[in-house]
């Protein structure tokens, strides 16, 4: 009986090892990510950053052109991001994968749990109780409303800050206990890494600062940390003199924090954004593949009983030395998830994608952790298993309920345009995937609702040159890109559509000057090189398309 007692013993304590915890967390991971590794392209920054660059991500050397270049070379609009990191991951996605989108699917969820790993080992730096660690990561790895940094492909982009940023945490912390040199090297390499892969990790600098003055409060150990912190802020100062001299319109990009009105931004757009997140977070069935803050529509009351519960929670049920604690979780949460909310498209609505969430959650189960009797009721071991099975079997629900709209695009851009029609991507997406299958039947009336959203400006008069150009009414296409033109002569992608038509209707020498202008205006623009190297090659100007041709190779680019 007794060896029976020993074993049930010995059995009870592997269960609840940390190994065996952490473990069953990832399986459970996986498991609920798995079905993603089938899904294809969405047509939302996929395309541009993957399949459309896949000529120069299959090429190594351009692992040192990435830090040369925007992340995505191929849109104008798109140039404001400098974030060659990501960029190095496609790469090394395509030596191993080639041009087989599984794999990068894959990468995203081994991602994933690498940074489950480093959340659990966070949770248990801060001395957190280990089954509240166990019932906090699952709550990490499986919670709907950070799906789409998993499951869509550009979402890495928050994973790799993450894993970057947590990392670099953890040998800060290791400085501020011994000032060894391993532990300042790799924090600069970690700090590198972030900022190289997506800029708002200088939000991370103030957080650190926050760290030391609420959770250590240590006079010394803020002085230790002095060099880390100036080394992260002249890793940003280099990144940011990289950005301007590689990045043409790095510059606009950082005037949108001068020129916001803030002031209006507040009540209109921050505050009910806090709160959206702030309810998803809470209640994880109200999602989006592309949320918008609109006041008319917005469901802000889950986020303000979610706000009312952590103010409630925080006066009452958490201990006195530890409310500094929950005070820096909640400021991890708020200032890292700020920059979600420069709008690059004024006078459009909101987007807050919920891939954004992937670190700021952080800070706010760093807060639940601390929270009295959230403590005393999963340290049960009993309770937090079955606690933990009741919050997968929800999140089971919710994430199947949600995942499929990533599954490809033409599901992508009908929920988008479900739920965010008010913006006008929406319909410019939810078209382009009708024309791309040759449904003109459906994509008319979204051009309609459209032109509702965005009468007599340049973006419907495209919509509609669109339309009529797959209808092949091209003489309807042409006055509709003539509108285009009053708006912006300068405008490349009209003169790339008035080109094509030119050539369709067999008028060779007009179609050419209009693509010349085209590129005299773009000359890095890939796709509107490749069109005139096409051509030239249809018109039997071999020269000239090798001519065009080589100033495609010249970008590090080989089709």
């Amino acid at each position: 009986m007794s060896l029976l007692k020993r074993k049930a013993s010995f059995l009870i304590s592997k269960l609840g090892s940390s190994f065996f915890l952490l473990s069953l967390v990832l399986i459970l991971s996986f498991v609920f990510y798995r079905i993603s590794i089938r899904f294809e392209y969405v047509n939302l920054d996929d395309t541009l950053l993957v399949k459309y660059r896949l000529p120069y991500i299959f090429n190594p050397a351009n692992i040192i052109n990435s830090f040369k270049s925007n992340v995505m070379y191929l849109s104008d609009s798109t140039a404001f991001y400098y974030r060659p990191v990501l960029t190095i991951s496609f790469i090394l996605d395509a030596l191993i994968f080639k041009d087989n989108f599984w794999g990068y699917h894959l990468t995203n969820i081994l991602l994933h749990l690498v940074s489950v790993v480093l959340f659990y080992r966070l949770m248990l730096r801060l001395r957190v109780e280990k089954y509240v660690c166990f019932f906090l990561t699952l709550v990490f790895a499986l919670h709907p409303v950070l799906m789409q940094t998993v499951v869509w492909v550009p979402g890495r982009n928050d994973s790799l800050l993450f894993i970057f940023l947590i990392s670099a945490l953890f040998y800060f912390l290791g400085y501020l206990e011994s000032s060894s040199l391993k532990d300042f090297i790799f924090f600069v390499f970690f700090t590198f890494l972030a900022v190289f892969v997506k800029e708002t990790a200088i939000m991370f600098l103030p957080v650190l600062f926050l760290f030391i003055f609420l959770v250590r409060r240590d006079k010394k150990a803020f002085k230790r940390s002095l060099p880390l912190l100036g080394v992260f802020f002249l890793m940003f100062a280099l990144w940011y003199l990289m950005a301007t001299s590689f990045s043409d319109k790095q510059g606009s990009y950082w005037s949108y924090l001068t020129s916001t009105n803030w002031v209006d931004a507040i009540p209109k757009t921050i505050i009910p954004g806090y709160l959206i997140y702030l309810g998803k977070i809470f209640y994880p069935f109200d999602l989006s593949v592309f949320p918008i803050v609109d006041l008319r529509d917005a469901n802000i009351f889950p986020g303000i009983v979610a706000f009312i519960f952590l103010i409630f929670s925080f006066l009452f049920f958490v201990r006195e030395d530890k409310k500094k604690v929950f005070i820096f979780g909640l400021l991890w949460f708020f200032i890292l998830l700020f920059p979600t909310f420069i709008n690059l498209m004024p006078g459009e609505p909101n987007i807050i994608y919920e891939h954004r969430l992937y670190l700021p959650i952080v800070g706010l189960l760093i807060s639940f952790s601390q929270i009295e009797f959230v403590k005393k009721f999963i340290s049960n071991s009993k309770v937090a298993f079955f606690l933990s099975l009741i919050i997968a079997l929800v999140f089971f629900y919710g994430n199947r309920r949600h995942i499929f709209n990533f599954r490809d695009s033409l599901s992508f851009w009908e929920s988008a345009y479900s739920t965010s029609s008010k913006h006008f991507v929406t319909e410019v997406g939810l078209s382009g995937v009708y024309l791309s299958q040759g449904d003109v039947d459906k994509a008319e009336p979204v051009f309609k609702k459209l032109d509702e959203i965005k009468p007599n400006t340049i973006i419907s008069h495209l919509g509609y040159a669109s339309l009529f150009y797959h209808k092949g009414e091209y003489e309807k296409s042409l006055q509709e890109l003539d509108e285009v033109l009053k708006i912006n002569p300068k405008l490349p992608r009209a003169m790339q559509y008035i080109a094509s038509i030119k050539e369709h209707q067999g008028k060779y020498d007009e179609a050419e000057k209009y693509y010349l202008e085209a590129v005299e205006i773009d000359d890095k623009n890939v796709d509107l090189l490749m069109s005139l190297v096409s051509f030239y090659v249809k018109r039997g100007k071999i020269d000239k398309a090798k001519e065009v041709y080589k100033k495609v190779q010249d970008m590090g680019i080989s089709f």
